[in-house]
Protein backbone atom coordinates (compact mmCIF):
# COMPACT_ATOMS: atom_id res chain seq x y z
CA UNK A 1 0.00 0.00 0.00
CA UNK A 2 1.68 3.27 -0.71
CA UNK A 3 1.35 5.88 1.75
CA UNK A 4 1.31 9.77 1.32
CA UNK A 5 2.30 12.28 4.47
CA UNK A 6 0.21 14.82 5.66
CA UNK A 7 0.69 17.92 7.92
CA UNK A 8 -1.82 19.64 9.72
CA UNK A 9 -1.26 21.89 12.55
CA UNK A 10 -2.32 20.64 16.30
CA UNK A 11 -2.77 22.52 19.52
CA UNK A 12 0.11 21.55 21.96
CA UNK A 13 -2.24 19.83 24.65
CA UNK A 14 -2.97 17.43 22.04
CA UNK A 15 0.71 16.87 21.18
CA UNK A 16 1.51 15.99 24.48
CA UNK A 17 -1.18 13.71 24.72
CA UNK A 18 -0.87 12.25 21.81
CA UNK A 19 3.20 11.77 23.02
CA UNK A 20 2.14 10.49 26.19
CA UNK A 21 0.06 7.32 24.72
CA UNK A 22 2.61 6.69 22.12
CA UNK A 23 5.15 6.21 25.15
CA UNK A 24 2.09 4.44 27.34
CA UNK A 25 1.59 1.95 24.23
CA UNK A 26 4.59 1.74 22.98
CA UNK A 27 3.34 2.63 19.34
CA UNK A 28 4.46 5.30 16.60
CA UNK A 29 2.37 8.57 16.90
CA UNK A 30 1.84 7.40 12.88
CA UNK A 31 0.02 4.60 14.09
CA UNK A 32 -2.18 5.79 16.79
CA UNK A 33 -3.35 8.81 14.10
CA UNK A 34 -4.12 6.17 11.44
CA UNK A 35 -6.11 4.07 13.81
CA UNK A 36 -8.20 7.40 15.11
CA UNK A 37 -8.68 8.23 11.39
CA UNK A 38 -9.79 4.90 10.40
CA UNK A 39 -12.25 4.65 13.01
CA UNK A 40 -13.49 8.03 12.39
CA UNK A 41 -14.01 7.54 8.93
CA UNK A 42 -16.06 4.48 9.51
CA UNK A 43 -18.35 6.22 12.28
CA UNK A 44 -18.71 9.17 9.84
CA UNK A 45 -19.49 6.78 6.98
CA UNK A 46 -21.73 4.87 9.19
CA UNK A 47 -23.80 8.17 10.51
CA UNK A 48 -23.66 9.91 6.88
CA UNK A 49 -24.69 6.98 5.03
CA UNK A 50 -28.08 6.70 7.30
CA UNK A 51 -28.25 10.71 7.19
CA UNK A 52 -28.01 10.83 3.34
CA UNK A 53 -31.09 7.99 3.17
CA UNK A 54 -33.21 10.13 5.28
CA UNK A 55 -32.55 13.50 3.26
CA UNK A 56 -32.79 11.62 0.30
CA UNK A 57 -36.59 10.24 1.17
CA UNK A 58 -37.28 13.90 2.49
CA UNK A 59 -36.18 15.30 -0.75
CA UNK A 60 -38.44 13.26 -2.70
CA UNK A 61 -41.09 14.40 -0.46
CA UNK A 62 -40.60 17.75 -0.25
CA UNK A 63 -40.53 18.02 -4.19
CA UNK A 64 -43.74 15.53 -4.83
CA UNK A 65 -46.04 18.17 -5.60
CA UNK A 66 -44.18 20.27 -8.22
CA UNK A 67 -43.84 20.01 -11.38
CA UNK A 68 -40.75 18.69 -13.25
CA UNK A 69 -40.92 22.09 -15.92
CA UNK A 70 -41.22 23.95 -12.28
CA UNK A 71 -38.03 21.84 -10.95
CA UNK A 72 -36.15 22.01 -14.54
CA UNK A 73 -37.25 26.28 -14.34
CA UNK A 74 -35.55 26.39 -10.76
CA UNK A 75 -32.61 24.12 -11.86
CA UNK A 76 -31.88 26.82 -14.50
CA UNK A 77 -32.13 29.79 -12.58
CA UNK A 78 -29.34 28.39 -10.19
CA UNK A 79 -27.33 27.67 -12.54
CA UNK A 80 -28.26 31.33 -14.36
CA UNK A 81 -27.15 32.79 -11.22
CA UNK A 82 -24.16 31.12 -10.38
CA UNK A 83 -23.15 32.24 -13.76
CA UNK A 84 -23.61 36.13 -12.66
CA UNK A 85 -21.43 35.45 -9.39
CA UNK A 86 -17.69 35.92 -10.69
CA UNK A 87 -16.52 36.28 -7.35
CA UNK A 88 -15.36 32.81 -6.80
CA UNK A 89 -14.67 30.27 -9.10
CA UNK A 90 -17.08 27.52 -9.62
CA UNK A 91 -17.47 23.74 -11.23
CA UNK A 92 -20.74 23.18 -11.70
CA UNK A 93 -20.03 19.74 -14.28
CA UNK A 94 -20.97 16.31 -13.00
Amino acid sequence: MSRKVIQVPIEDELLRALNARSQEEGRSRAEIIREACRAYLREQGQESTTAHRRGALALIGAWGDVSDAEIDKFIADVYAERDKDTGRPADLEP
